[in-house]
């Protein structure tokens, strides 16, 4: 295996570890955004951020169906953050889709 090789696989695998933890970060915001906080918008922007990191990174490290889940994510949750009460079924939809990926 070239250099590069081992340099691509490595940043890839390291990838994939960084998302998982992402993903269950975004997973605990999920979790206390069902239990409807009465101000939802901390949560909501740490399920953001992290859901907008990952489809970042999956664009840089060749993982493009993780960035398309997540910019469809993001779309979501764009969409209806003002909804009461917050779809969060819809977006664990998401959330387990993303799992399922990495």
């Amino acid at each position: 295996m070239a250099i590069a090789d081992e340099i691509a696989a490595r940043l890839a695998g390291e990838f994939l570890d960084d998302a998982g933890d992402r993903l269950a970060r975004a997973q605990i915001a999920l979790n206390e955004l069902a239990n409807r906080p009465k101000d939802p918008r901390p949560l909501l922007l740490d399920l953001a951020r992290e859901i907008h990191n990952l489809k970042g990174a999956g664009k840089t490290f060749g993982f493009p169906t993780v960035s398309l889940i997540a910019d469809r994510f993001e779309d979501f949750l764009e969409a209806n953050a003002e909804k009461t009460p917050f779809p969060t079924v819809e977006l664990q939809r998401f959330a387990d889709a993303l799992g399922d990926v990495l």
